[in-house]
């Protein structure tokens, strides 16, 4: 509806990185008042944002498409967990961020400690992600499904108590509801997650970085090299 209703072809598509910038920004602003405007007609809340990260623009060398179509979906969770973490409000998932340079600065902290009793790495995604890659001396709560994460925690809760708690996950999403799960089932815990997630990290550091194996990913690809993500930053740039 939003892209019938705001067609992008009328913005002018110029050359070089501040020409492509505009583009992108031109179309966000597009496709942002649409947005709004489909809020009203269909009666719900006008979507919030917290900052730029939360759309992310990347590029990828490939001559497949990697999303042939696009569906945009009122829906309760992006990323279902029986409606166990629905009732969480946006503003509680938007807490104790670190950039993907803090994150670097404590996973060398956590490597020069000899992974530091003290400190807690969670991977908050499934098994066969964490399968094929993940970051050194992360835990593996070893699930088949995004709901069944909370269940780990309640069964996990005394081995967190007292804790510095770090989380992760692909692209932020599901630790950004995770850290929050985690917050208010245990008041006063330290929880700290990734912003932007592995594919931040990768972009910033690539295979000189912690994160060791192969990054999954929800296209055609399904998983990308850390040194890919380095490929297609310094094209960007």
């Amino acid at each position: 509806w939003c892209l019938d209703n705001h067609p992008f072809q009328n913005v002018k598509v110029g050359e070089g990185a501040e020409q492509e910038g505009f583009q992108y920004h031109s179309i966000l602003n597009k496709f942002w008042e649409a947005c709004g405007h489909f809020s009203e007609i269909a009666n719900v809340p006008i979507p919030q944002i917290d900052s730029p990260d939360d759309f992310k623009w990347s590029s990828v060398e490939t001559d497949q498409t990697m999303f042939p179509d696009l569906q945009i979906k009122l829906v309760k969770e992006i990323i279902s967990t029986g409606g166990v973490l629905s009732s969480i409000p946006i503003q509680d998932t938007s807490k104790d961020y670190l950039t993907p340079k803090e994150w670097h600065h404590e996973m060398q902290k956590m490597k020069m400690n000899g992974n530091d009793d003290n400190t807690v790495l969670i991977d908050c995604r499934n098994h066969k992600e964490f399968a094929v890659g993940h970051f050194e001396n992360a835990i593996d709560p070893n699930t088949k499904n995004f709901a069944q994460f909370p269940r780990w925690v309640q069964e996990n809760k005394s081995s967190l108590q007292d804790k510095k708690v770090l989380m992760y996950c692909t692209g932020g999403i599901r630790c950004e509801k995770a850290s929050a799960y985690i917050r208010k089932e245990m008041e006063g815990i330290s929880v700290h997650h990734l912003k932007g997630g592995i594919h931040k990290y990768l972009d910033e550091y690539s295979n000189t970085g912690f994160f060791n194996g192969k990054n999954f990913v929800f296209d055609k690809r399904l998983v990308v090299n850390a040194d890919e993500h380095k490929i297609s930053k310094d094209k960007d740039n």
